[in-house]
């Protein structure tokens, strides 16, 4: 219990830290970045699904957030990456893993997605292969701040839609390892193309007996650099 609380209050004072620096580099643009350290937006189309689990669909959503880059050497980064909103979840959840809010409804025709939310922290260990060219790996922790159970099909009334807040059924924190390829724009100086997997280490479930249905994502985003800096 000790160690959520204090992981809740760290990703809760690194979601203000970096939304603080995100404003000062709007204000003030180059005097923010410069050669050691650069900042922008990240902007991003993410699949998601479960690990562990039997299921059959991947599902998208959008995510944004923040990135600030950290200049060690001339070949190594410390790209750190705060996503404000970061999809997962899953399509089509087997019967066998729903939470029985729909005990008094047939399910042969109702699909059930896990639309989960969190606020993600991902620091990465940058390596230049080239000025375009770069890639990563590192930790990543994230706190649920919203998940729901969204109920699609047809019954003998007609098309429903059913949506549940399952959150007491959800597991708060998700830890897991994500790795990253990067290629710049205008050979390192442009917008930064990403292609990310990452893969949780937490069971999403707090009933064990459901199984061990772990985040799994992928994501294609775009890093948008604040100010007018250009690295040489």
């Amino acid at each position: 219990m000790t160690k959520k609380i204090f992981f809740i209050a760290l990703l809760l004072f690194a979601n203000r830290m970096v939304f603080g620096q995100v404003l000062i580099a709007l204000v003030f643009g180059d005097k923010f970045n410069n050669d050691k350290l650069e900042m922008g937006i990240q902007l991003a189309a993410q699949g998601f699904q479960f690990s562990g689990i039997a299921h059959d669909h991947l599902d998208v959503g959008f995510s944004f957030g923040a990135y600030l880059d950290i200049k060690w050497s001339d070949r190594l980064l410390l790209s750190n990456y705060f996503m404000f909103k970061s999809p997962k979840g899953g399509g089509d959840i087997p019967r066998e893993y729903w939470f029985d809010q729909l005990e008094s409804v047939s399910s042969d025709n109702i699909s059930n997605k896990r639309h989960l939310t969190y606020f993600e922290l991902t620091p990465m260990l940058r390596y230049q292969l080239s000025r375009s060219w770069s890639v990563a790996v590192g930790p990543q922790v994230a706190l649920n701040v919203k998940a729901l159970d969204i109920y699609q099909g047809k019954t003998d009334d007609g098309n429903v839609t059913y949506r549940y807040r399952i959150r007491d059924n959800i597991t708060s924190m998700d830890t897991g390892v994500a790795i990253d390829v990067q290629w710049r724009l205008m050979k390192g100086k442009g917008l930064r193309i990403n292609a990310r997997f990452a893969q949780g280490f937490i069971n999403t479930y707090k009933d064990r007996e459901l199984g061990n249905a772990k985040n799994q994502t992928y994501l294609v985003g775009v890093g948008i650099p604040i100010s007018g800096h250009k690295s040489n």
